[in-house]
């Protein structure tokens, strides 16, 4: 019944979140009357109320609903502390790695984290009272909003908190880690190779280092991992910055062919890692926009995605709009002093083709037709957005 749990969570969290219903019990009536877990019910022998009320009450330690008070008005109740109560502290709240294994036999919510970072839950028996409404944290916003995996949200929040007190911006390094999935961690078919992870961490500046220092990674841990001993460091981190240095790699223009022969992987699990990083990436800048503290990685993750996605620079990124330009090409556009979209428009393809090395006249009369045609898209649709302000500022 895991998958089914997993799936009623983000049910019953958007239920909650969309008002389809006064009270907890009229949401669960709405919701589960609808699925096709109802009508097989029976024959799978699940009672679906005992569901319902098990995944309410874990989204509800997760901190992504509460119960409203009674006379508390909706907007304070959903614009509490993300962790559920108050923004001065967790009260109520205990890191795993305090609580006593009864404690967490007693717990409501259906599993742990596991090897991944430690959540933060409620830390007292959840009496639910069907009667009473429910309502979504910011936490469950910014879940929702940056689709997030649910069973750890929490981790994602806390990973951003740690990450705002000593942010490694020199290089991306840093950002890399945090946009590492965690499923590619638990689940993904990467193992660490402890002479080729040494090897990586040499190569790192004294600045990137500083990511790894952060985290608890000094070459002395790696030493340890390499000579067969078991080191401090939990081997989530472990191998999440392992795989940041496999995208680290990628970002300084390696191929994937060559990133994935040195680290003995298949280059589609190394594509797919690189994929699902940059969408992880924009799910963190979904995410972050739902509490102020985090307006920094808004903009850091806005820009990053797509970055990483492309594996090039802010710089690169307008000129690999343009058919058949790709990294290599945008490189050379940029060195050869084409920086914009604009510089290649008004360039002439035989002006391309002799300061572009092997660019065939073909291909860069389709390159500065293409930057003609997306300088004129951008010109039109900035003076339909000005003519628009301009008629509001007129009727007002």
């Amino acid at each position: 019944m895991d998958e089914e749990a997993k799936v009623l969570k983000y049910l019953l969290l958007s239920a909650v979140s969309l008002g389809l219903g006064k009270n907890t019990r009229e949401i669960m009536h709405n919701v589960m009357s609808q699925t096709l877990l109802k009508v097989q019910a029976k024959e799978m022998e699940v009672d679906i109320e005992s569901l319902a009320i098990s995944v309410t009450k874990t989204l509800i330690s997760y901190g992504l609903i509460r119960q409203k008070q009674p006379g508390e008005s909706s907007q304070l109740a959903s614009t509490q502390h993300p962790l559920l109560y108050g923004d001065e502290s967790l009260i109520g709240l205990t890191p795993l790695s305090q609580r006593s294994s009864s404690t967490l036999s007693n717990q409501s919510r259906s599993r742990s984290f596991g090897s991944q970072p430690e959540g933060v839950y409620l830390d007292k028996p959840i009496d639910l009272d069907l009667d009473c409404q429910l309502v979504v944290s910011r936490l469950g916003k910014a879940a929702i909003r940056g689709s997030v995996d649910l069973d750890k949200v929490v981790a994602v929040y806390q990973d951003l908190r740690k990450a705002q007190s000593g942010l490694v911006l020199v290089s991306r390094l840093h950002l890399m880690y945090l946009s590492t999935p965690y499923e590619q961690v638990n689940d993904g078919p990467f193992k660490i190779s402890s002479a080729q992870y040494l090897k990586m961490f040499n190569r790192l500046s004294p600045e990137e280092c500083c990511v790894a220092k952060s985290l608890g990674i000094s070459e002395i841990v790696l030493i340890k991992l390499n000579s067969g001993l078991k080191p401090k460091v939990n081997h989530f981190t472990l191998k999440r910055f392992y795989l940041a240095l496999m995208l680290h790699a990628l970002w300084q223009g390696e191929s994937i062919w060559d990133v994935a022969d040195a680290f003995d992987s298949d280059r589609g699990h190394v594509q797919n890692l690189l994929q699902s990083a940059a969408s992880f990436a924009i799910s963190l800048k979904s995410f972050s926009e739902e509490f102020d503290e985090f307006w920094a990685f808004v903009d850091l993750f806005e820009s990053f995605g797509r970055q990483l996605s492309l594996c090039c620079t802010a710089e690169l990124i307008p000129l690999m709009e343009l058919p058949s330009v790709k990294r290599g090409r945008a490189k050379q556009l940029f060195r050869a002093g084409f920086r914009s979209l604009s510089d290649v428009a008004n360039a002439s393809p035989e002006i391309l083709t002799r300061r572009i090395d092997n660019l065939p006249k073909r291909v860069a009369v389709q390159i500065v037709a293409a930057a003609k045609m997306l300088i004129t898209e951008k010109a039109e649709a900035l003076q339909e957005e000005a003519e628009e302000i301009l008629l509001r500022l007129r009727g007002a």
